[in-house]
């Protein structure tokens, strides 16, 4: 997933700001996951993949699946209302939104070899250009590009 326009959002607010919103995507990737394993054995792992961009690994979850889960999420960021606050803690701002754009892709080898892992990673990142080139906050499956 990648934040959608977060460079004019660092702009508009610096990179102080910019900062605490990574943080708090970051805690909201990490609740739904949290909320979508719950009481099942499911291990998914998240990580901050570079810049404002986010990477999921779901193993042995099907891509509609993880689009779901994904669509979760993109909801999720989509809702939550960013405050701005000044040094001493008064706010200073609210009413703040960002959407992300989400790509999903399937890994069906039985073996990860490097070239598997950035093919998956390529596709996943031409399903969510994909996302951002027909309007942005959204998820895209690659199966549905390709």
């Amino acid at each position: 997933l990648d934040i959608d326009d977060f460079k004019s959002f660092n702009d508009n607010y610096g990179h102080r700001v910019g900062d605490q919103a990574l943080i708090a995507v970051a805690k909201i990737i990490s609740r739904c996951v949290a909320e979508y394993c719950k009481g099942t054995p499911a291990e998914l792992y998240a990580t901050r993949f570079g810049g404002e961009e986010f990477a999921l690994i779901l193993p042995n979850i099907a891509e509609p699946e993880a689009a779901s889960l994904a669509e979760t999420i993109r909801s999720n960021i989509k809702e939550y209302n960013f405050l701005i606050r000044d040094d001493k803690g008064e706010i200073i701002q609210k009413g703040i939104s960002l959407s992300a754009s989400f790509g999903v892709a399937q890994h069906f080898s039985n073996h990860t070899s490097k070239d598997d892992t950035e093919t998956l990673i390529n596709n996943a990142d031409k399903a969510m250009y994909s996302a951002k080139n027909n309007g942005k906050n959204q998820v895209v499956q690659f199966g549905a590009i390709s």
